[in-house]
């Protein structure tokens, strides 16, 4: 690129590469219920060219009550075919993606005309971010998100300045790719896309004057949005998440609505069911805006009341925050207003849904405290003597702030969240398919928990996964796989039938009540509570 030279952003992709790549296959310590579902209809496409409900190269891949978006799995299929159905063949898109999102960002900051020590200062600290670092580890959907959004920025800001029409026509696309990949840029793309389109509005004037030059363009608009809104209009695969998490499906919030039942008209007035939607909502959009989040306990990594780390390491306190005070006073018109836009449409999309503060909803607000950092840096290069001293304090406490990061996530966050991850499924898996010709059938439970039967589990998706189960074989045998159920196993009754294999939790299985010469397996929790009893009936 033009004016920053390679060997910088270089250096920030390497950084950003190894802080994502480092033990990616082991951290965080098992995939997650949709990285195993992303895998393995990845590999049914390879396979069959269908998903693993059958249906041929889908728009949307049908999930569990659910239906995802089709970009990171195809996404997924390269990789997978490359690494194979592995952890980090599922992990890979989404590391590699979120790296070149660091190089991306420091470009978008040279574009809006940042020197290039701040603009690679702020890819750096994009490139080691927590809260980026966090869910690039893992096949997150939002930062596939994200990555497109900003190639959309950065090519509308070139176009702005070349007005050549690759740019523009490479915005548009990368754009509708962000909003093809996760729902919370569904709502945040085409408004900061439109509102991007205002604050340009001199340069789109000059190619409305010339129509041939937006035919690219509205022919890559169209490609993308027809079959959108064909599934928006005709299908649930738009609709069923936005209504499966919207506020409305708040206990709180339903409870406390009129449905048009008023006592009298100063109720109906000053107490009525617009206002208090309005007042839940607002709630929720200004507690992303609690500093406490920002800096101390956003991304709880340890128990409740223990120290936690926020979105951002805590020596980014004084940076961030003058650098939102240097957005506001910017005199670059543009940065100013786009940066303003971003602080506060960011938090939007994750305030309409349910649960408080959800990082990876509002992932699309990263940016703004990007810019807001690397302003501060700019204003410091520019007008603060001892630059050198000031530096090696800053880098030594964030090294500091980095090997506590390092901690929580390598030691902490797997003893206390492990069983969230769905760990031990892979070993079940691993098991079953091993000694599956031993038994007459294995049960595996869905149910599971060291404080009780709290969470629910897909089991069948890890033994698709970790069996790498033949794609036409599950579908001929309608979806089901041979000699394994998948429930809560009943000690009393399911041993009443020899050769098989039960496989449950603590609450499914009690370990005092099963004969001894039954057990054959006990496994754990990284927090020591017992998590799986293996034991059989022959």
């Amino acid at each position: 690129m033009k004016g920053i030279r390679l060997c910088p952003l270089l250096i920030v992709f390497i950084l950003a590469f190894s802080f994502r790549f480092y033990k990616l296959s082991s951290y965080p310590v098992s995939l997650s219920i949709d990285e195993v579902g992303f895998g393995y209809n990845a590999y049914s496409i390879i396979k069959t060219g269908r998903d693993e409900w059958g249906m041929k190269m889908p728009l949307v891949f049908r999930a569990i009550g659910d239906y995802k978006p089709a970009i990171d799995i195809y996404l997924t299929v390269p990789s997978v075919y490359l690494f194979g159905l592995t952890e980090f063949g599922v992990r890979f898109p989404t590391a590699l993606l979120g790296a070149l999102t660091a190089v991306i960002f420091v470009m978008i900051l040279f574009e809006f005309g940042l020197s290039r020590p701040a603009s690679i200062l702020g890819g750096l600290w994009l490139a080691v971010n927590p809260w980026h670092v966090h869910f690039s580890r893992g096949n997150f959907e939002a930062i596939i998100a994200l990555f497109f959004l900003l190639v959309g920025v950065w090519s509308l800001l070139r176009w702005n300045k070349s007005m050549k029409n690759r740019y523009l026509s490479l915005s548009v696309m990368a754009f509708a790719l962000s909003v093809w990949s996760y729902n919370a840029e569904r709502l945040f793309s085409p408004l900061l896309f439109l509102i991007l389109s205002f604050l340009l509005r001199g340069n789109l004037r000059v190619i409305i004057r010339n129509p041939k030059l937006l035919i690219a363009p509205l022919v890559i608009l169209l490609i993308f949005i027809t079959p959108y809104f064909y599934l928006g209009f005709f299908t649930e695969a738009i609709r069923s998440r936005p209504l499966s998490t919207s506020i409305f499906r708040e206990a709180g919030l339903m409870d406390s609505l009129h449905r048009g039942t008023y006592v009298n008209w100063i109720e109906r007035l000053l107490d009525n069911d617009i206002y208090l939607i309005f007042r839940h909502w607002a709630g929720k959009y200004l507690n992303y805006f609690d500093l406490r989040f920002w800096f101390w306990k956003g991304m709880g990594y340890t128990q409740p009341g223990d120290p936690d780390l926020g979105l951002f390491y805590i020596v980014d306190v004084i940076p961030i925050l003058s650098g939102t005070y240097l957005v506001f006073s910017s005199k670059n018109k543009l940065f100013r207003a786009i940066a303003v836009t971003w602080l506060f449409l960011g938090p939007l999309p994750a305030s309409l849904t349910m649960n408080e503060q959800h990082t990876i909803r509002s992932l699309t607000w990263l940016p703004f405290f990007g810019f807001a950092y690397a302003s501060s840096i700019e204003f410091v290069i520019k007008n603060v003597r001892r630059l050198r001293t000031i530096s090696v304090v800053y880098f030594a406490l964030l090294a500091v702030n980095i090997a506590y990061f390092a901690n929580l996530y390598f030691v902490h966050y797997p003893k206390y969240y492990s069983e969230y991850w769905q760990y031990g499924y892979k070993e079940i898996a691993l098991y079953a398919c091993g000694h599956i010709d031993e038994y007459n059938e294995v049960i595996i439970t869905d149910t599971f928990g060291s404080l009780g039967p709290l969470n629910t589990g897909i089991p069948y998706a890890y033994v698709l996964f970790y069996c790498q189960y033949d794609p036409n074989t599950f579908l001929a045998n309608g979806r089901r796989i041979s000699k394994i159920s998948f429930r809560r196993p009943d000690w009393p009754n399911d041993s009443l039938q020899k050769n098989r294999l039960l496989i449950g939790s603590p609450w499914d299985l009690d370990i005092q009540e099963i004969p001894m010469e039954a057990i054959i397996r006990v496994t754990y929790f990284k927090n020591k509570q017992r998590s799986f009893i293996y034991a059989d009936t022959r």
